[in-house]
């Protein structure tokens, strides 16, 4: 009889929608010196915690296990990054980063497991961006 009075535990927070995906998703691939082949699909990007951007990809190296891989750039590492630049990061440069972190870590893996998240820091900004021309 009691059991009516008692609170119910709060659902689990949902995760906020992933935005700028394309409409139709692109398996696009990526030949790593590791020697594996890798399939991705962009997911999108959301904000993750108050000064974080996560970029979602999905990715398989076999075509039968797909995992995400989260690519997060948080502010205080494109603060460094832009104090050091004299200039801000433009929204396609951190999605080009994002990409890159995810082909460098394709590079570096062998198995294709992510430690979750992937973190670049501000070398790695400097060094994706003049790879790019960018900087």
């Amino acid at each position: 009889m009691w059991t009516f009075f008692r609170r119910k535990p709060a659902p689990p927070q949902a995760e906020p929608r992933l935005a700028g995906a394309p409409q139709r998703a692109r398996l696009k691939s990526y030949s790593a010196q590791s020697g594996y082949v890798y399939q991705y699909v962009y997911r999108g990007y959301r904000a993750a915690g108050q000064a974080e951007i996560e970029y979602v990809f999905s990715a398989t190296s076999d075509r039968k296990n797909w995992r995400l891989i989260r690519v997060v750039l948080d502010q205080a590492t494109i603060d460094r990054w832009s104090s050091g630049a004299g200039r801000v990061l433009l929204p396609a440069e951190s999605y080009a980063i994002a990409k890159l972190t995810l082909f460098d870590f394709f590079d570096a893996s062998p198995d294709g497991r992510a430690p979750e998240p992937l973190r670049p820091g501000a070398e790695d900004i400097a060094r994706y961006l003049d790879s790019l021309g960018r900087m």
